[in-house]
């Protein structure tokens, strides 16, 4: 498979990244890719820190530790990481596990709100709520951030989350309880769970835990169906600065794209003008049909849906990307896969 990648990159005629002069920037991103494989390597096979150490071992570790370098499904593979941090990290090391080279250009940066004043009145309305509603694992993080006294007792007796990661973050702090959506894992899959038919929601509260913006569908259908909603922003989003030029002479080694918000794709896309006829050219993977879709009206074409936003899910979706295996349609990914955990709200 890398030897199939790397006969497309010089077709292209784009030169690995290590037979080009790197930037201060490309250097930095390629160490931080090396950190993570290293890392794993060492794990491995602990006081032997030479490349391929630990080759052969089946210790007993995470999934996919411990497996036979010639037996990793995407040894070698450049996979560009663009999801923020500290998710960016879990990421990039859910590929090495699997032999991959991730590269991390982050092209959206999660940030704290501004004001904090909905914060509090949140904190004042929520012994009184019915449902809690988590859109993504930034929101989770961002709520008991801001709100650290706030554990087991303090949360209504629902509590939803959109999907498997933003789950496994809230009942780190909650404990169990928390219930996600059967299919889709965005706002659509959300308004399809019991808790929140209108017959459980008419005259309640219902707190939405977001961040600014998103597409409001949640909570206006949640209106209709006659619930009190509060929804709170506790993190926002941002464009970070230089990410082509973080990018540097880099790309011409990248063979996987992975993003995880249509917010990213948008910022990756817009930040120079040769980076849309490049991403074309490439595999991009992204966590939901949505963002999928949002692609597609940009003329990508060759996109790989993956079944969640999870490391794990990621990961697969680029297997079968790389296999050649048909790629999923926005609209079939909805009804018999359920989307990854998209921008929700």
């Amino acid at each position: 498979m890398a030897g199939k990648l790397a006969m497309e990159r010089d077709r292209e005629g784009l030169a690995p990244a290590a037979n080009v002069m790197p930037s201060a920037g490309t250097i930095e991103i390629a160490e931080r890719g090396k950190e993570v494989r290293d890392a794993f390597l060492q794990r491995c096979r602990p006081g032997d820190h030479r490349p391929g150490a630990g080759r052969g071992r089946n210790l007993r570790a995470g999934p996919g530790e411990g497996r036979p370098m010639s037996g990793r499904r995407l040894s070698g593979v450049r996979v560009l990481v663009t999801r923020p941090e500290p998710g960016a990290g879990r990421l990039a090391e859910a590929f090495a596990v699997e032999g991959a080279i991730p590269v991390r250009v982050p092209a959206i940066v999660i940030a704290p709100v501004k004001d904090a004043a909905p914060v509090e009145r949140l904190r004042e309305r929520l012994a009184g709520a019915a449902v809690a509603v988590f859109t993504s694992r930034n929101a989770v993080e961002g709520f008991f951030g801001l709100m650290p006294g706030t554990a087991r007792g303090g949360l209504p007796p629902v509590k939803l989350a959109v999907g498997r990661a933003t789950a496994e973050a809230l009942r780190a702090h909650c404990g169990t309880g928390v219930r996600t959506p059967s299919g889709r894992s965005d706002s659509e899959g959300l308004l399809a769970c019991p808790e929140l038919g209108p017959e459980r929601v008419r005259g309640r509260l219902v707190v939405i835990v977001k961040g600014e913006g998103g597409r409001g569908l949640l909570g206006r259908e949640l209106r209709r169906r006659g619930a009190e909603v509060m929804e709170t922003d506790v993190y926002r989003r941002q464009a970070p600065e230089g990410i082509a030029a973080r990018l540097g002479s880099a790309r011409g080694s990248i063979d996987v794209v992975t993003v995880t918000s249509a917010e990213a794709l948008g910022n990756l896309l817009d930040s120079a003008p040769w980076v849309a006829p490049w991403l074309s050219r490439r595999l991009l993977v992204t966590a939901s049909g949505r963002i999928a879709g949002v692609a597609r009206a940009r003329n990508l074409s060759r996109v790989t849906v993956a079944g969640g936003v999870d490391g794990a899910s990621i990961v697969d979706a680029t297997v079968r990307g790389l296999k050649g295996a048909a790629p999923c349609t926005a609209n079939r990914d909805v009804t018999r896969r359920g989307h990854g955990e998209g921008r929700c709200g």
